[in-house]
Order: C-alpha cells, then structure tokens, then sequence
C-alpha cells in the first residue's frame, strides 16, 4: 500500500513537472469523495491518539472533476492534518451557491511563519524528515488545475498545546 503510494506520488509529480497531468473530469459527489478520502487517510495513517473527525452536509453535491486525483490531493493535505495533530484533526465542508468550500485542519504545531511561502513549492527543505517532499505541492497544483484555490491559515481548534495554533487548510471549488 505504501509503495504504491510513493509510485503514485512520483507519476503524478513527474506529471506536473512536465505539464503533461491530465484531468479525467466527470461527474461526482463531492461528499462521498470526501468521505472516502477520510477514509483513505485514517488507514495511511493511523494514530490512535488522533481523532480525525467528519463534519460534512447530508445529501450530496455534485461536481465535475478527476475524483481520483482530487481525492489524492485531499487524502495528502488529510494525512498532513493527523500527522501533525495533537489530538484532533477535523475535514468539514461548507456549501455556498457557486462555491464548495472543505477545509482540513489540525491542533497541532502550526506552520512556521518562515516556512510558509514555500509550503507548496516542491522540494523544500521541511522540518520534518518524512515524506518524498511532494505532497502538498502536489495538492496545490492538481487543485489548481481544477480551477481551485488552496490556502494555509491558523486552525479555529481549540490548541493541542498551550501557545500553538494548528494549521488550517482551506480549498475552494467551483459548484
């Protein structure tokens, strides 16, 4: 499963680098896309200390996308959120009439003011030793390629630390 996961990672960037990702748009639910990303996420990585919770509308909402790759994307932003959680990682979903807005964060350590402008540039150098370095500039590029915004800002959580504000990561999709 995992190195499955490192060749997808590795295809999809080689993709991108090359300007040659190609999108397999059709029609989807976006919530059950967000289900089983959460899904996915919470068996690629599983803390037991981690609470990754679901706030999502009932019905459905449908959008025109690459579901595989979209659900890579969030599975990747998902699996940041529980690595670095404290306690508690939460994905919601807030419909608007022209707009889905999912956001994903986490009460951990946050970002650090140094190291976000180039949080989603591929290959930086991060703190943290694990992962091929890819991942979220990944998210950002396939999110953007479906005409998506992704952007970082401090977790509305309540802090898994005293002084830490955790991370919040915002997309946005066109309905």
């Amino acid at each position: 499963l995992r190195l499955g996961r490192i060749a997808d990672t590795v295809s999809l960037t080689s993709a991108l680098e090359t300007g040659t990702l190609e999108l397999r748009r059709h029609r989807l639910d976006l919530i059950e896309l967000l289900r089983a990303a959460a899904g996915t996420a919470a068996t690629l990585e599983p803390r037991r200390e981690v609470q990754l919770g679901c706030e999502l509308p009932e019905g459905s909402c449908h959008i025109v996308a690459d579901g595989d790759k979209l659900k890579r994307a969030i599975v990747e932003i998902l699996i940041n959120a529980v690595r670095f959680a404290r306690r508690r990682a939460l994905l919601t979903l807030e419909l608007h009439p022209d707009e889905a807005c999912i956001t994903i964060e986490d009460d951990g350590q946050g970002v650090p003011v140094d190291r976000r402008a180039a949080l989603f540039q591929r290959f930086t150098p991060r703190a943290s030793r694990t992962g091929l370095g890819v991942g979220l500039s990944n998210a950002h590029e396939v999110i953007a390629a479906h005409g998506g915004r992704l952007a970082l800002e401090q977790s509305t959580l309540p802090p898994g630390r005293p002084g830490t504000l955790g991370a919040r990561f915002v997309l946005s999709l066109a309905i």
